[in-house]
């Protein structure tokens, strides 16, 4: 099936991982050793680049007819999927509560999560989503979306509580203290938001391409804070040397 429009889309998923991408190999490189939320982060980056470099995939086989390569692509997406909520719920627990051994536990629930997951795709297979001109993709499962919403509602509560309370405190205080890991967790909320929608095949057409490419620009907004963060830093230490 050559469809210009589902080689568009597959172009645009390609920017995304690759904004993706680029941004949490930049923190990782960057951040200081003992940071373990910032190598966190940069993890769930890594992943979700890899997560859109198969959507992209998935769609160029689509374009260019191979539907056996597409289920392949698909699911090995999926995987990836689900692989970044055990990494979001590590970052997130460790950023909230401070306790390694909490973020653990939890990681470890999110991880029996994924392989419940997976072995629902083995028995209940995909589902055929709906041919559109940006996009021939296939669906999770019922069960599989079912485990997805689980895993993904927690995270989502969790970072839109710890960004309302941040803002709460600026303006009680009236002073702004560490802007920078408010924009960490606004890039989390637009992701997970959009990432409902799209994983439940409720987004098309237009639509499709200008939520991938707010996508791309929240994953460029996570590189421009890390790097005027890490500049402050620099000058910082700058001034108490001289």
């Amino acid at each position: 099936m050559h469809n210009t429009g589902m080689l568009f889309t597959g172009l645009v998923s390609l920017l995304v991982s690759t904004s993706a991408l680029v941004s949490g190999l930049f923190i990782f490189k960057r951040k200081k050793k003992e940071d373990e939320n910032l190598t966190a982060y940069s993890y769930f980056l890594v992943v979700t680049g890899v997560v859109w470099f198969f959507v992209a995939l998935e769609l160029f086989a689509s374009w260019l007819g191979y539907e056996m390569l597409q289920r392949v692509f698909f699911i090995v997406d999926q995987f990836f999927v689900f692989c970044t909520g055990p990494v979001l719920a590590y970052y997130l627990t460790r950023k909230m509560f401070y306790k390694r051994g909490l973020a653990t536990y939890i990681t470890a629930v999110y991880i029996f999560a994924v392989i419940l997951a997976m072995l629902s795709f083995i028995k209940y297979g995909i589902v055929e989503g709906e041919v559109t001109y940006f996009a021939s993709k296939f669906q999770p499962n019922e069960y599989a979306f079912a485990i997805f919403v689980c895993m993904l509602a927690p995270l989502l509560f969790a970072v839109v509580f710890d960004s309302v309370s941040r803002v709460v405190r600026w303006i009680v205080s009236k002073k702004v203290t560490n802007p920078y890991s408010f924009f960490y967790s606004l890039v989390i909320v637009v992701y997970l938001a959009i990432g409902i929608f799209d994983e439940q095949g409720l987004i098309a057409n237009w639509g499709l391409v200008f939520f991938r490419l707010i996508d791309a620009a929240v994953f460029l907004m996570a590189y421009l804070t890390f790097y005027f963060q890490h500049l402050r830093e620099e000058h910082f230490l700058e001034d108490l040397t001289t």
